[in-house]
């Protein structure tokens, strides 16, 4: 963590314990379990994993296309 370099001003997301599930009948499968993400100005960010491992759900979800 970088939070010597910056203060709060130079977080531009910030997020606690973001979770996302889907349920398909009576299996419910969790996408993204209790992720703490905190984003900088000026910072270049990747989102790296294989297909289906929630990128997408991911950056639908900071966007605020979709809900957590």
């Amino acid at each position: 963590m970088r939070s010597f370099l910056y203060n709060s001003i130079d977080v531009v997301i910030n997020t606690k314990k973001l979770c996302k599930s889907y349920t398909n009948g009576e299996v419910q499968q969790h996408v993204i379990k209790n992720m703490d993400i905190q984003l900088f100005n000026r910072d270049f960010t990747v989102f790296m994993g294989p297909s289906g491992s929630g990128k997408s759900t991911l950056l639908h979800m900071l966007s605020g296309m979709d809900r957590a």
